[in-house]
């Protein structure tokens, strides 16, 4: 069967409690530490995608479904030069959510104010894991990256973990080149797993 698919900026009519549940399997590592199970993570994140400034702020997505009905099927997320950081992560005072800002959310802000102005940092990308193998992703990162470069942007930054062989092979379909290395979040009393560092420039 043929789909045919609908690729968006997020916007407040999406459905809000599967883009946090899509956020959670963006990474194995991040977000099951930072809640114990989907379920709490999806809670948790939820009203939080309405808050200006923070890193998954719904703004920062674009979202592809199935055009039929709409629901997301994937997401991207991106970080420019512009993104306004003014957040105040200290409404989480957990123990675990003081602990990926620490070791996460404040890398990557720091990350994004090293970009050139014409550069997006990609921090999400996940595909429904019902419907992966389907070429979605490939779909959803290249309408990404064409809409982007129209905007005037000419690179784009990610990671990557070494081991997600479909990912990397994705990423160097649609014309990724490997720029170096390095360890990512694990958490606490865990090996680090190892990322590799992917620039698309125009």
């Amino acid at each position: 069967m043929n789909y045919t698919y609908d690729f968006h900026k997020a916007c407040v009519s999406d459905n809000m409690h599967q883009i946090g549940r899509l956020i959670y399997h963006t990474d194995p590592y991040i977000y099951p530490f930072w809640r114990e199970s989907e379920h709490q993570f999806t809670d948790f994140i939820e009203p939080w995608l309405y808050a200006e400034g923070f890193l998954y702020y719904y703004r920062n997505f674009c979202v592809i479904s199935e055009r039929r009905d709409r629901y997301p099927l994937g997401i991207i997320g991106g970080l420019d030069a512009a993104t306004r950081p003014n957040f105040d992560y200290s409404v989480f005072d957990d123990e675990r959510s003081e602990f990926v800002i620490s070791h996460y959310i404040r890398n990557v802000m720091a990350e994004r104010k090293s970009i050139p102005n014409d550069s997006i940092l990609i921090t999400n990308l996940c595909i429904d894991p019902v419907v992966r193998g389907l070429g979605i992703g490939y779909e959803l990162v290249n309408r990404y990256i064409d809409m982007m470069e129209k905007r005037g942007y000419r690179s784009f930054r990610l990671d990557c973990l070494e081991d997600n062989i479909p990912a990397r092979q994705m990423y160097n379909k649609l014309g990724f080149q490997e720029i170096g290395g390095g360890y990512g979040f694990s958490g606490p009393k865990q090996t680090e797993p190892k990322i590799l560092h992917l620039l698309l420039e125009f």
